[in-house]
């Protein structure tokens, strides 16, 4: 028997039409040129919702958030943007850099939502829900890095629409 507190959820169908997914190459305040990918509702479609700012994992890319999340999103109002962490898919680790600290993926994430606006587009930004304030959304080792974004930098909250971290590396590490 199905406990009584839970509610069957109403799933609604859109019609979705494949996101124009743009990439931008940034550079970030660190000098290190980031890969962004970035797309906004079709012109048919009002933008209604706050920017969704994806963060990913280990051994991905925003790649996998575009393939993904972004026609879904971008059907529905959303505006999204996608970073790919230093050293990983299109963005630069630097010149002889085999290792990376969680701090300067932090300081990446910090300074990219800082140019957010500029990255969707000019114009943009004055139609966002919630004053442009983005949510953020992270998966594994992207989760790990918000947390420590918001550890850092308690104030960024106040930036923020919302945060969303899924299967989240936990602060302690992945192992023993």
């Amino acid at each position: 028997a199905r406990p009584r507190n839970l509610q069957r959820v109403q799933h609604h169908s859109t019609t979705m039409t494949a996101a124009k997914v743009e990439e931008t190459q940034m550079t970030l305040e660190a000098g290190i040129k980031v890969q962004v990918l970035h797309s906004i509702p079709p012109d048919d479609k009002e933008i209604t919702e706050p920017p969704l700012v994806f963060i990913h994992g280990s051994f991905h890319a925003a790649w996998c958030w575009a393939e993904q999340y972004f026609d879904y999103f971008t059907s529905l109002g959303y505006p999204v943007a996608a970073l790919s962490l230093r050293g990983t898919g299109g963005s630069f680790a630097g010149e002889g850099v085999t290792k990376i600290d969680l701090e300067e993926h932090v300081a990446d994430v910090r300074s990219f939502l800082e140019h957010l606006p500029d990255v969707l587009g000019a114009g943009t930004a004055s139609k966002f829900d919630n004053n442009g304030r983005p949510v953020l959304i992270a998966h594994s080792f992207g989760g790990l890095t918000v947390m420590k974004l918001l550890e850092l930098h308690p104030e960024e909250i106040d930036n923020l629409a919302g945060v969303i971290t899924m299967c989240s590396v936990p602060p302690s590490g992945n192992g023993p």
